[in-house]
């Protein structure tokens, strides 16, 4: 069974900070292949400027586009969105384009329920 969790980062908020690196920790534990999208060049002071959030989402976009092209996800048998922020926006645009049935999306709030594999 081909079991991966993709990470996806906040803009501060990079997946070595705790909640995201405690979550690929676990998830690892579980036996997930762990692919982790990380994001550049967003403009400076994003937060309460709409447009700039807007290019940041874009950019986040077409950067995990590039970044898990050719990985497959749909093959996976288990598959598995951790996110975070703007990587929330992002796993969620994803989860369209990949339409995998057995995919999970873990927002920040909800980690430890979805890693539990109970309902959100």
């Amino acid at each position: 069974m081909k079991k991966m969790a993709v990470v996806f980062p906040g803009v501060g908020y990079h997946s070595d900070k705790p909640l995201l690196y405690y979550s690929k920790k676990l998830v690892q534990e579980l036996g997930y292949e762990v692919v982790e999208v990380t994001y550049s060049g967003f403009p400076a002071r994003i937060f309460g400027d709409k447009e700039k959030m807007l290019e940041s989402f874009r950019l986040a976009m077409e950067q995990t586009k590039d970044q898990l092209k050719g990985l497959r996800l749909e093959e996976a048998d288990d598959l598995l969105f951790i996110s975070k922020s703007i990587g929330t926006a992002v796993a969620a645009d994803m989860r369209i384009i990949v339409r995998q049935r057995n995919l999970r999306n873990c927002p920040s709030k909800t980690q430890a329920i979805c890693l539990s594999g109970r309902e959100t």
